[in-house]
């Protein structure tokens, strides 16, 4: 009883406390480093503030009162909650504190504030819920399908209420309104040169073109009051999302056409269309026309570029397909998963994984080498060595064990990497901010190669779920079936989240780089990125040899850590990176030898021998 207690004052103070001084100190130090233009508005702050403020409060007061507790996760109260300002909205203390957020950083019109912590403290949030709430929350009421009135629809043929339709719009629509707005504020690049059909040329100054092209706004806005059921309504929002994600994504990525690549006029036609012609499949024709005079109208008028529609057509074929997209990945992903192979030589044996994670110090040292230049090599091959050596020693101190044998550890990686950094400026007179900086960024795009080795040898595996939802592990060498005991039963495909999560922020951060950011910026975001993603990612692992500590795995503590870590990195003053790209024969020749030595400590073992390390499996 007494260290329940002391645990809910403890955590009270931290999130009380301790934590909104600690992000208000983190955007004073950081402001200046902020290439971003800054944003001030006293009315629109303070109204932010206030009701930022009122919903916090109201969201606590009504948890307290309903569920029978305080509102402190680790300590949840002994009833769910569904009244009150919880009907309205899940999740309203977060809501609230995203808002609060906001409204400080526009009130003292702080960069740092608008552009860096409060979005990371909204993805955070958005972490620890999908990380840890969300789970807990479950196992406490497992017949629960209570869901707020501002709530994506359910897949059914009924017909949506009012508050479903607001909902799309509160949580779609407004958002990706807003999202456009954030970046057209931005500016958009002084030399913009359209491509155009010279036919067309002739028909530009058409008011019917024109009306055509502004069809798009009404058919977007008026498509979810046509729905007829949830499920169409349902269609109409997730595919809205995944459009919305998915092309500004694209955008941020994309230079050369601001704010039209992907077209989102033809995003939002196309998808508004296909869920109109699921109402009246008798118009089709109809709807497809229309459809296709819009997208002319965009070219015609100049406002589009020919490449901006067809982005904006193959990014809704994307999103409507993406279902089967997904079904055929994890099937895919399930047999990689099984394509175990072993080549014996005498007393010596080669494992067909050991190949994938040679891949990870190749492609790790030919990225690090062009970014920061073949002259040192030298360095980038002992941060290599040092990132391999510690993490082995990691995992023999971590999750060592006579059945796991020579297993490997990434945050030990980690550490190996400063310390080689560390040992490399000292004796190879390479800056240590810009080597370390080099492999933060290159480091989530070399994970994602080596999670190809774990979904193979099994690590890093997923927790048992539902049939739709992952893969199954048949390989007896796999990790899967020898430590978990787990063979035919299906499992998330951890490996696999972790690979799409690395491949989107790490060429993300490669964007950064090329364009001109402080290296000790990159440094913060990949820790802070890191950590965010892993978060969610431990919570669907199911390795049985992970310790859990204060209702936590262990990982997903050191993510914690690694995102407060990149907290700090982002406050110190650093040079501009460079985008001064420059391959050679050195530098391949540096990455193979790596390469090597990671085949032979991962994927090499001694089958007959029974000394301790000499045997993989």
């Amino acid at each position: 009883m007494t260290e329940n207690l002391l645990g809910k004052i403890l955590f009270g103070v931290l999130f009380t406390f301790v934590l909104p001084f600690a992000a208000i100190l983190w955007a004073i130090a950081s402001d200046r480093l902020i290439l971003l233009p800054a944003v001030q508005s006293d009315y629109v702050g303070i109204f932010l503030i206030i009701l930022g403020f009122l919903i916090m409060l109201v969201g606590s007061i009504t948890l307290s009162f309903y569920g029978k507790g305080l509102p402190m996760s680790p300590f949840p109260p002994a009833k769910f909650v569904y009244q009150g300002i919880y009907k309205l909205i899940p999740h309203p203390i977060y809501v609230g504190a995203s808002f609060f957020s906001l409204g400080l950083s526009l009130y003292f019109g702080s960069a740092s504030g608008i552009w860096l912590v409060s979005p990371i403290l909204i993805m955070g949030l958005v972490a620890y819920v999908i990380g840890f709430e969300k789970h807990g929350l479950i196992k406490r009421f497992p017949n629960n399908t209570f869901c707020s009135l501002i709530s994506l629809p359910n897949q059914s043929n009924d017909a949506p209420t009012l508050w479903n339709k607001i909902s799309v719009y509160v949580l779609v629509l407004i958002p990706w309104f807003l999202l456009y707005q954030i970046l057209d504020y931005l500016g958009s690049p002084s030399e913009y040169i359209p491509i155009n059909i010279s036919f067309t040329l002739q028909l530009s100054l058409s008011s019917i073109t024109e009306n055509f092209f502004l069809l798009s706004i009404p058919i977007t806005i008026l498509s979810p009051l046509v729905a007829r059921t949830k499920a169409d309504l349902k269609e109409f929002a997730v595919s809205g999302l995944f459009g919305t994600a998915f092309g500004y994504y694209l955008m941020i990525m994309n230079d050369s056409s601001y704010l039209t690549f992907p077209s989102f006029h033809i995003i939002w036609t196309a998808i508004s269309l296909l869920t109109i012609a699921s109402l009246f499949p008798k118009a089709k024709l109809i709807w497809l026309l229309i459809g296709i005079l819009v997208a002319l109208s965009c070219i015609i008028a100049g406002q589009e570029t020919m490449p901006d529609v067809f982005a904006g057509l193959i990014v809704t074929l994307f999103v409507k397909k993406r279902q089967f997209i997904w079904k055929k990945i994890q099937r895919n992903t399930e047999q990689f998963a099984n394509s175990w192979k072993e080549w014996d030589f005498g007393s010596i044996r080669i494992l067909n994984h050991g190949f994938y994670g040679a891949l990870v110090p190749f492609f790790a040292v030919v990225l690090v080498g062009t970014m920061i230049g073949e002259e040192h090599m030298f360095a980038i091959s002992i941060v290599s060595i040092s990132t391999m050596v510690c993490s082995a020693l990691w995992a023999q101190f971590i999750e060592g064990s006579e059945k796991l044998l020579r297993p490997f550890g990434f945050y030990g990686g980690v550490l190996g990497t400063f310390l080689g950094c560390l040992v490399a400026s000292i004796f190879f007179n390479v800056n240590f901010l810009l080597i370390a900086a080099a492999t933060c960024v290159v480091a989530p795009l070399a994970q994602a190669v080596g999670r190809l080795r774990c979904l193979i040898q099994g690590c890093c595996h997923g927790a048992p779920c539902k049939p739709t939802q992952g893969i199954r592990y048949f390989h007896e060498r796999s990790r899967v079936v020898k430590l978990a005991a787990w063979k035919g039963k299906f499992v998330y495909p951890a490996p696999l989240y972790s690979i799409l999560a690395n491949m989107i922020y790490g060429a993300f951060l490669v964007k950064m780089w090329i364009n001109g950011t402080p290296i000790s910026m990159l440094m913060g975001l990949s820790f802070i990125f890191s950590g965010l993603s892993r978060f969610v990612e431990e919570s669907y692992r199911g390795e049985p040899q992970t310790p859990i500590l204060w209702k936590l795995r262990l990982y997903q503590w050191i993510s914690v850590i690694f995102i407060f870590i990149g907290a700090f990195f982002t406050t110190i003053s650093s040079p501009l990176s460079k985008s001064d790209f420059e391959l050679s024969l050195t530098i391949v020749a540096f990455a193979l030898f790596s390469g090597l030595v990671a085949l032979f400590f991962g994927g090499v073992d001694f089958p007959k021998s029974n000394k301790r390390f000499s045997r993989l499996v």
